[in-house]
């Protein structure tokens, strides 16, 4: 309720603020409805519903449905929040796609292993911002490191600032599970955290280790079709936990490998079955071609808002 957006009203930007709280998730969506159907009342309209949260996505596209208003629709968003169904229908299409599989607990762990080979990559199937992605390269690390990623990922929440962040029980937050941010943003006790794991899949997944350049492409759909995208290319980033360098855009690579990017990028965005909007799509221009890493159905962040 005591959100970051309530200052735009001090400063012109919205015309009211209406707090409702998320930890009750099961009843968060008609408590939204409920304020939105309100609002419409009192203003003789509304134009649509939107949300600068990525986890709140999905209900966001539930409340345009119930509410006849422009969206995508709420398939779309529960794939594109769960990185292995986003694999499996990119598989069933004949689209490109890393080997992969989804790990409840460590007895999953070998056969998993045996698929994916090493090095791999385990993350959460539902996480956002890098959170709890790391590189293993033998079946040592890679124990360690699920049994660590499972315990982070169950405690997301966001922190007093409003922001993502994700930690074990103690008040101290790994760096590892938050892309490397400075652990002394986050010292939050456990109590006061808004937990998001009721909206999300905790499961992990590990998939193959890609090569190459890691790429953003930002792109605006209108019925379905690509109005504007745009290439920014990520830096090295620093290995296990694929931190952040720098980025540059417009990108460098060659049109070629760029048009290839773009194309993997729309492709995926249309068989999930998005209509509008825009979205943040993560991929690696590989020695093999263009591979997806996540599609992420809201704005970029950082400066790629002003490629």
């Amino acid at each position: 309720p005591d959100s970051w957006s309530q200052v735009l009203v001090k400063e012109g930007l919205i015309e009211q603020f209406i707090p409702i709280d998320f930890a009750d998730a099961a009843t968060v969506f008609d408590r939204c409805l409920k304020a939105l159907t309100n609002i419409r009342e009192s203003a003789g309209g509304l134009d649509g519903v939107m949300t600068f949260m990525e986890f709140a996505v999905p209900l966001v596209a539930r409340l345009a449905e119930h509410l006849g208003l422009p969206g995508n629709p709420p398939s779309a968003c529960d794939m594109a929040r769960n990185k292995a169904d986003t694999r499996k229908m990119m598989a069933a299409v004949g689209l490109p796609s890393p080997r992969n599989t989804v790990i409840k607990g460590q007895e999953d762990l070998e056969a998993a292993v045996q698929h994916v080979g090493f090095p791999a990559v385990i993350k959460p199937i539902a996480a956002a911002a890098s959170m709890g992605v790391v590189r293993v390269d033998n079946m040592d690390e890679a124990r360690e490191k699920v049994a660590k990623v499972q315990r982070q990922v169950k405690l997301l929440h966001l922190d007093e600032t409003g922001n993502i962040s994700a930690g074990d029980d103690t008040e101290d937050i790994d760096s590892s599970a938050t892309g490397g941010a400075d652990e002394t943003q986050s010292k939050v006790p456990v109590a006061g955290r808004a937990n998001l794991v009721p909206y999300i899949n905790t499961d992990l997944m590990i998939e193959e280790y890609l090569d190459g350049d890691e790429v953003d492409v930002d792109i605006v759909l209108s019925d379905s079709q690509c109005t504007y995208g745009a290439i920014t290319d990520n830096w090295p980033t620093l290995e296990p936990y694929f931190n952040e360098t720098g980025s540059n855009c417009p990108s460098i690579l060659p049109l070629s490998t760029q048009r290839d990017l773009l194309d993997l990028s729309v492709a995926t965005l249309q068989v999930l079955g998005f209509k509008l909007g825009v979205f943040h799509v993560e991929l690696k221009a590989t020695s093999r071609g263009p591979r997806l890493i996540e599609v992420n159905p809201c704005m970029g962040g950082g400066g790629v808002r002003h490629c």
